[in-house]
């Protein structure tokens, strides 16, 4: 059966993210990309449209979505002819195992090849990732060293939902509609993700089910939708699906 795809990150589209992969090329430091080309920039764009950079791409299924380094970076394996290992970029929350997954990449090579061993010489630079369109989510919230993650997180309350809309301005619309509802709320996206969105923290976990169908209604009445949410280091939920 052919997935539906879901675009979850585009490297043209993460402004924030090329910008600061640029400043750092160009600056003084040994850390980095090569500058030459810029990455990302109209001679690097033309470099893979012409096929001199070749893109590689590499399909399979996610088996498995986890948390790196110290539990506070997203990581995802991805099975196909070979399992490889990569950030989950854009929309962490759609990386769940058993989807299909899609990847693009091309090769960059450091401002220093070999100085720094577990970097290796070349950096594979992540053009796009697409993931079968699915209602199911993984956690958002980081655990962080020893739980760390998870106290700060109750800071804002015990549960969040998530909602998504295609614009800066109808998320901001949103947060208005939920301004005096007593729930605690944070809007985060745009670069490389396609969709804004607005995390809503209320401290009371039991009323999550409740929480949920107000918040269907917030999102669908500025041309969003509601997609799901998650107990602190506990139940997480997608959207509902269409009967």
């Amino acid at each position: 059966m052919q997935a539906d795809w879901i675009t979850v990150y585009g490297l043209a589209a993460d402004t924030e993210g090329v910008k600061q992969m640029q400043e750092i090329s160009l600056g003084p430091s040994d850390l980095g990309l090569a500058p030459a080309p810029l990455i990302c920039s109209d001679k690097w764009w033309k470099e893979i449209e012409s096929g001199e950079r070749p893109t590689h791409v590499v399909e399979g299924t996610i088996s498995k979505v986890y948390w790196g380094s110290m539990g506070d970076w997203p990581e995802f394996k991805l099975a196909g002819e070979t399992t490889t290992t990569w950030t989950r970029k854009g929309n962490g929350r759609r990386y769940v195992e058993g989807l299909r997954a899609r990847l693009s990449w091309v090769e960059h090579p450091w401002k220093t090849p070999g100085k720094f061993a577990a970097a290796g010489d070349i950096s594979q630079i992540v053009l796009s990732i697409e993931i079968e369109d699915s209602p199911l989510r993984s956690a958002a919230i980081a655990p962080g060293p020893g739980g760390q993650g998870y106290e700060m997180a109750r800071r804002n309350g015990d549960a969040v939902h998530y909602l998504e809309f295609q614009t800066s301005d109808s998320a901001d619309r949103a947060i208005g509609d939920l301004e005096n509802t007593g729930l605690t709320t944070r809007k985060y996206g745009g670069d490389g993700m396609g969709s804004w969105f607005v995390a809503a923290w209320h401290s009371d976990a039991s009323a999550a089910e409740r929480w949920r169908s107000d918040l269907e209604q917030v999102a669908g009445r500025q041309g969003g939708r509601y997609d799901g949410g998650e107990i602190v280091e506990g139940t997480v939920w997608g959207p509902r699906t269409l009967e």
